[in-house]
């Protein structure tokens, strides 16, 4: 306790003063907009760009998001670097004990943040060790190394120790290792499979994406309809899907879990692409037999709530091939188990066409969702760089590269590529702006900041200075 007293006033002696300095100074700032207000700067003994001071001063707004932003930073030193490598070591220790079954509880301890009943969901062969891997690296740096969300991994083999082994060591939340059955992975009794043998012959020499696959059929066929009815999900409301050698490029400092149930959404998404029109013919006439037998399951056409638009320009009668690109989504798992879904579901399979064809789980998803739900019910995840497969997902906020919240290019990004993304149509229908779908702290924590330089909070002779421009950055 005395040398926590100590560090604290030393802490106090060394940084306090700048920082009331530079408080001070945005605040008559704020209060006194006058040139007399300018001319003290010097008798403050700061030096400051003159540039620097008019972009201070350019509006009221301005003035109040820098006072806030340092009043935060002043909490913020309060907390040493050594003392949260600590914790994290703590945690790291606690996180084992326990699972050998040792409680670490202690009267003095703080309540744990309660996590979402959420999981990752990760389909997966034991050959995608690496990959998955890699996913999982992304996932803990980016976001769970702060919510320890757990992984549920999904194999229609025993999956081999090694994988488990592997993949365990790198994630932060526990993890569980599924094997699925055949009554999930297997042909359906009304599947004639010499037919669908023939037909993925025929598809294969036309050189379509996974045309002759019947592992990938299997694999849509289960995304579509079964995963979520796994034993291993049945504790759980929310899944993350994750694939082998995904990129998340930003970070995420909120919980999508959270947010997904506190705004009632049921899907969401990063990337929206068009579906290979040779691997779904039927589809939609498919599509449209259900909506013509179970209109109570259907967002009414002409209701201000329903999504029909985006699928389809014609009020239903065809469908444009818009769809999510599944291999990244958030959704309800009790939203996939509702008699909606799994009528939906069980009455595109009876037609054998996820085997006679090649339907994609991407699309049933996507008309799903714009049949049955409410515009409000789903989101898209704007402020989450994603990559996967040479296609590219980056906000464009050209202040966020700086202080390396992202590493991707917002050049990159496959959103206004009307050719082959239907993002941009998507924000039309909902008429929306990208900005209005920012979910993160408006300004990004000072220590990145000051990583992002060679320097932290603790740096001797810290000066104001360097402080004024991380404000000025962040609101450049």
């Amino acid at each position: 306790m005395v040398a926590a007293a100590r560090s604290g006033n030393t802490i106090f002696r060394r940084f306090a003063l700048p920082f009331l300095l530079v408080f001070l100074f945005v605040w008559f700032l704020y209060n006194f907009n006058t040139p007399p207000v300018v001319q003290n700067v010097e008798k403050a003994a700061i030096s400051i760009p003159e540039q620097s001071i008019e972009t201070l001063t350019t509006t009221v707004t301005d003035y109040v998001m820098a006072t806030r932003t340092i009043t935060e930073m002043i909490v913020e030193t309060t907390t040493s670097v050594d003392v949260e490598q600590q914790e994290e070591v703590v945690l790291t220790n606690n996180k084992k004990l326990e699972q050998k079954g040792i409680s670490t509880a202690t009267s003095n301890d703080e309540e744990p943040y309660q996590r979402e009943k959420a999981c990752f969901v990760i389909l997966a062969r034991n050959t995608d060790r690496a990959g998955i891997r890699s996913a999982i690296q992304m996932i803990e740096d980016r976001f769970n190394h702060k919510y320890h969300y757990p992984y549920v991994f999904l194999n229609d083999v025993p999956f081999h120790q090694d994988f488990i082994d592997y993949t365990t060591a790198l994630a932060s939340g526990e993890t569980f290792y599924g094997l699925v059955e055949e009554d999930m992975w297997g042909y359906p009794d009304w599947v004639d499979q010499d037919k669908a043998w023939e037909l993925r012959d025929k598809m294969g020499e036309l050189d379509i994406p996974y045309g002759d696959s019947e592992s990938y059929r299997h694999m849509c066929r289960f995304q579509s309809g079964f995963f979520f009815r796994h034993p291993l999900l049945d504790n759980y409301d929310y899944y993350w899907r994750v694939e082998p050698d995904i990129h998340f490029t930003c970070d995420i400092d909120y919980d999508p879990f959270r947010f997904m149930r506190e705004n009632d959404l049921k899907y969401s998404f990063t990337i929206t692409l068009l579906e290979f029109e040779e691997t779904i013919e039927t589809l939609w006439d498919t599509t449209k037999e259900f909506i013509k037998k179970y209109p109570e399951y259907i967002i009414p056409f002409n209701s201000s709530d329903s999504f029909i638009s985006w699928i389809s320009p014609d009020n239903g009668e065809s469908y444009n091939l818009c769809h999510f690109w599944s291999n990244f989504e958030i959704g309800s798992l009790n939203w996939l188990r509702s008699d909606a879904y799994l009528t939906f579901f069980n009455h595109l399979d009876k037609t054998g066409g996820f085997f006679y064809e090649r339907w994609g789980d991407a699309p049933v998803h996507s008309i799903a969702a714009a049949l049955m739900l409410r515009k409000s019910e789903m989101h898209f995840f704007y402020d989450m760089g994603y990559f996967h497969d040479h296609v590219t997902h980056c906000p464009d906020e050209p202040a966020w590269l700086p202080i390396e919240k992202c590493s991707c290019d917002p050049a990159d990004s496959i959103d206004d590529d009307r050719l082959y993304s239907c993002t941009a149509e998507w924000l039309d229908v909902l008429e929306r702006k990208r900005t209005t779908l920012l979910l993160h702290n408006e300004f990004p924590s000072l220590r990145t900041f000051l990583t992002s330089k060679g320097l932290n909070l603790f740096t001797a002779n810290l000066h104001p200075i360097i402080i004024l421009s991380f404000v000025l950055q962040t609101r450049a």
